[in-house]
């Protein structure tokens, strides 16, 4: 898990270094998802109040592999230290729900 979170962290600082440094080479700003210049990894596309992230296919594709992997990670961590399924430790929710029984009972 540890092993996970540093790869996680390190993805992450990736990116922001990339978002941070690269205004020129990886990040635009447009107006609208035409306007995004040939070889842009990502861009902002203006929405009036907001904006919206567009992410190259391939760089797309990567990034959701990468989230199915630590999501089945995750779901196999919880299922071997948390086998029962309880949202909160030591029972706490079974304790909450039967309580909620006993006075809508």
């Amino acid at each position: 898990m540890r092993k996970i979170l540093k790869g996680l962290a390190v993805f992450l600082f990736s990116i922001f270094a990339m978002l941070l440094a690269g205004a020129t080479f990886a990040v635009d700003f447009v107006e609208r998802e035409e306007d995004i210049p040939d070889g842009k990894i990502f861009a902002f596309i203006n929405g009036g109040d907001s904006y919206s992230l567009w992410i190259r296919e391939d760089e797309k594709k990567y990034l959701e592999k990468i989230t199915r992997k630590a999501k089945e990670l995750v779901y196999r961590e919880a299922a071997v230290h948390n086998p029962e399924g309880d949202m909160l430790p030591d029972n706490v929710d079974n304790d909450i729900s039967n309580e909620l029984k006993s006075r809508i009972n």
